[in-house]
């Protein structure tokens, strides 16, 4: 069984005109969820995505997407826009869908890519910690039953080519 995750994430906040550090935050209570890890961020019609793996509130290890809000003055605003089983470790968007590329976590112990909603206009909207989850659309098991292997295999991008959604996966040989 995967371990329980202990550790946390560090959000640091730049500013680029004045070049200097603005502030760190240890991000452990978004819309009351920590935030154990941070993978991709993306941007798509003037709205900052994140995907991130998080310790949701009711206690649940899983992925989360996240909107920032904030601005140069309280950089700090972010909210959860969406959910998935596997922490969202890529990002892409398609045809006005949010992808996302999941890695393993104690509640989906095997990568995945998942479908968000249509983007609406003015961008994702914040989401309660029991809205359901985002639909998995492809699952390693399904192409890989060998447990070793799927133990090891992870995401390894999303990208978009020639209107096609492209994604890849990489296996951590040293992860048993």
């Amino acid at each position: 069984s995967m371990a329980e995750v202990t550790g946390g994430a560090s959000f640091f906040a730049y500013d680029d005109e004045a070049h200097k550090m603005i502030s760190c935050n240890s991000m452990d209570n978004v819309d009351g969820n920590r935030i154990t890890n941070v993978r991709r961020w993306y941007v798509f019609d003037d709205v900052l995505y994140c995907g991130v793996r998080v310790t949701d509130s009711n206690g649940v290890d899983r992925g989360a997407i996240l909107r920032w809000y904030g601005d140069k003055n309280d950089p700090w605003q972010f909210h959860v826009v969406g959910w998935t089983a596997c922490e969202a470790a890529e990002l892409a968007v398609y045809h006005n869908h949010l992808y996302v590329g999941g890695w393993l976590t104690a509640s989906q112990r095997d990568c995945a890519v998942y479908k968000g909603p249509e983007i609406p206009e003015g961008g994702m909207q914040p989401v309660d910690v029991n809205e359901p989850e985002w639909p998995m659309i492809w699952r390693n098991l399904d192409y890989d039953p060998d447990v070793l292997a799927r133990n090891q295999q992870y995401i390894g991008c999303l990208e978009v080519w020639k209107d096609k959604l492209y994604f890849g996966t990489f296996t951590f040989g040293y992860a048993i």
